[in-house]
C-alpha cells in the first residue's frame, strides 16, 4: 500500500547537472533509488533542472549521494506537508468539479529550459513555477469556451494558496 503525501514529510530539491558526468550520475541515481526518491523532473540534459522529492528520513543519505556525484542542490520546498494541498484540492473541486493532484507535476518530466529554469538558475529567484493548465493534450492551446472559466477558477485557487503560504512564511 502506497504511503500518502500527508503521512510523511518531504523536501523537494533542485539539482542542475553541469556536465555529462553529472547527468549520467543522476540517471543512475534515479534508477537506483526508485521508490525512495521521487524524481518530479527527470534528468534530461546538461543544464536542465532536476527536481527530486525526498522523504525527510532520507535527507542525509540523499545529501551524501549528491556529494558523491559532485553535485549540489537547492531546497525548493522545505516541507511539502506544510503546503496545505488538501485545502487547495477541496477548493479546486468545489469551484471546478476537478480534484487537484500534487503529483500532476510528475507528468511534465521534460525540462524545457523555460523561464522558470532561468529565474531559478540565473536570476537566483527562490521559487519559480510554470503553471500548466488543465488540458492534457486534447485541445492544445485552443481551449473550448466551456473549459476557460473552470480553468481560470481552479488556477486562481492555486494562486490563492501560494499567496497565503507566502504571506504566512511557509514559502
Amino acid at each position: 500500500m502506497a504511503t500518502s503525501i500527508h503521512e510523511l514529510t518531504y523536501q523537494v530539491w533542485r539539482v542542475v547537472p553541469r556536465n555529462e558526468e553529472h547527468l549520467h550520475f543522476l540517471v543512475d541515481l534515479e534508477r537506483r533509488t526508485e521508490g525512495v526518491y521521487d524524481f518530479w523532473k527527470e534528468p534530461v540534459g546538461v543544464g536542465y533542472s532536476v527536481d527530486i522529492m525526498i522523504p525527510m528520513r532520507h535527507l542525509s543519505v540523499a545529501k551524501h549521494d549528491l556529494l558523491a556525484g559532485g553535485l549540489s542542490y537547492d531546497v525548493m520546498i522545505d516541507d511539502v506537508g506544510q503546503l496545505d494541498w488538501k485545502v487547495n484540492a477541496e477548493n479546486v473541486k468545489a469551484k471546478a468539479g476537478k480534484v487537484f493532484d500534487l503529483y500532476s507535476y510528475n507528468s511534465h518530466r521534460v525540462g524545457a529550459g523555460g523561464s522558470d529554469d532561468w529565474a531559478k538558475g540565473v536570476a537566483g529567484v527562490k521559487y519559480s513555477y510554470t503553471i500548466e493548465l488543465r488540458d492534457k493534450g486534447r485541445y492544445g492551446f485552443i481551449a473550448p469556451p466551456s473549459e476557460i472559466k473552470p480553468c481560470g477558477e481552479e488556477t486562481f485557487e492555486a494562486f490563492k494558496v501560494v499567496a497565503r503560504d507566502t504571506m504566512n512564511g511557509i514559502l
